[in-house]
């Protein structure tokens, strides 16, 4: 195992029950019971075990008076945009569903809410921006102005409390963000999406068939949608958008922080260059003369309202073959589709490899794949658990026990997608020795609804 022209690189066969155990330990794989019944299984798996290559993905589950908020932050250039909204966001949006519900008799309409999610994300956003533009004149034209040592005096305060040079820090970062609230009556379920994490939902019919449905799309430049709408908003800027990233440098086209892309570039120039060195070269020399007409990138991100038809009883039924009688969510960060589409050979800005319209295929396929492997680890254990005591019996809905590494779904996905039942292959992922990460971060998290 290496890279073309690296390596080899060594690692070691592990022999099960310990291979299984130890990928649940090192994916700080998890299955919560909540007080609804609703119940959720999460990992964030990134093998590389270095402490400057640790995972920058960040999630949450939540109970709140509303119902259950659930949530994926994939961090990129840091961690620091993610920590900053796993800790806020969720009780942002929280207090703000509460207040409206006081404010209307305690009930929302499904609108109502999807524009409480938008409005929570974009001035969660809004205030990073603030935070860095109160430090500094109004007038862009005082910073241009600013000596270098003005600038610094302000950035560099960690002897005193290090707040201002977060602020600054948090401003060459971001995070996309995924987030899942469902209601107290489990009626409704609404997904905002800022970037390319990914929502599916996987339903089983009455014929016994699971159906997976993508719910999300991605905020990237690899989307001809995304693409048209960053160069609609900068007419004659044909470098907006480079190899299918944002002015040559960032995937997505949505995201919270980021402000290299949202901000005048005298922030850049003068003060995010004077803040951390690591960042200056790639943006001084390839991102910097392209910014023009910022922003590039967008907060604002796309509101789904999915309404929950009830579901039957556990045992069968009369009703049509095609009602849906079982179900789950699965949210996950890019990492778990990237894993696959690089198997597969597919590279965005390679044209000898896999091309968009075979790799959108593909993509399709793995998809319905987690959704298969998910409803095949639920069916058995239905069948496991009623084949004794009650016999003839088909179960339609079931459940799962969650007390151990086996039960959690979002570990059998995960384990699929690093090579099943191959000991070998998935050996070579959990415990190759290489002094730099191999693939991205990956988070999952999948809710029995």
């Amino acid at each position: 195992m290496g890279w073309p022209g690296a390596g080899p690189f060594i690692y070691t066969i592990l022999p099960e029950p310990f291979l299984s155990s130890e990928l649940a330990r090192l994916s700080n794989s998890s299955s919560e019971r909540l007080s609804d019944g609703i119940r959720v299984d999460s990992l964030t798996f990134q093998p590389c075990l270095l402490e400057e290559e640790r995972s920058q993905d960040r999630l949450f589950t939540q109970e709140i008076p509303f119902g259950l908020l659930t949530g994926i932050f994939d961090g990129h250039f840091g961690h620091e945009v993610a920590d900053l909204a796993v800790a806020h966001l969720p009780g942002l949006v929280a207090t703000a569903l509460d207040q409206a519900c006081a404010n209307n008799g305690g009930s929302l309409k499904p609108e109502d809410v999807s524009k409480i999610l938008s409005e929570q994300i974009v001035a969660f956003d809004a205030k990073m921006a603030s935070d860095i533009k109160d430090l500094f004149p109004s007038d862009l034209s005082a910073i241009e102005k600013m000596d270098p040592d003005e600038v610094s005096k302000i950035i560099e305060d960690l002897d005193v409390t290090g707040s201002n040079h977060a602020k600054v820090l948090r401003g060459m970062r971001g995070s996309t963000a995924l987030l899942a609230l469902v209601d107290k009556q489990r009626e409704n379920l609404w997904i905002a999406n800022l970037g390319d994490c990914q929502a599916v939902m996987g339903s089983k019919t009455r014929s016994g068939r699971w159906i997976a449905t993508p719910i999300t799309v991605n905020h990237s430049g690899t989307n001809p949608d995304e693409v048209l709408a960053v160069r609609n908003q900068h007419p004659g800027e044909p470098l907006c958008i480079v190899n299918g990233r944002v002015l040559g440098s960032l995937a997505v086209t949505r995201a919270l922080g980021d402000f290299v892309f949202k901000l005048p570039p005298i922030y850049t120039s003068k003060i995010f260059l004077g803040a951390e060195r690591d960042f200056a070269l790639d943006i001084k020399y390839g991102l910097l003369p392209r910014c023009r007409t910022p922003p590039y990138i967008s907060n604002i991100p796309d509101v789904f309202h999915l309404v929950l038809p009830p579901l039957p009883s556990s045992t069968v039924e009369d009703g049509k073959e095609d009602d849906v009688v079982d179900r789950f969510l699965i949210l996950c960060s890019d990492g778990l589709i990237s894993k696959s589409l690089l198997s597969a050979g597919y590279r965005p800005s390679d044209p000898r490899s896999m091309s968009t319209v075979a790799a959108q295929t593909f993509e399709r396929e793995t998809i319905e794949g987690w959704v298969r492997v998910a409803g095949a680890r639920i069916d058995a254990a239905n069948a496991s658990s009623t084949e004794d005591a009650n016999p003839g019996v088909k179960v339609v809905r079931g459940d799962l026990k969650g007390d151990v590494a086996g039960d959690n779904l979002a570990l059998a996905i995960l384990r699929d997608i690093l090579g099943g039942d191959d000991a070998d292959q998935v050996s070579q992922v959990m415990t190759v020795e290489m002094r730099e990460r191999f693939m991205d971060d990956t988070t999952i998290q999948v809710i029995r609804l």
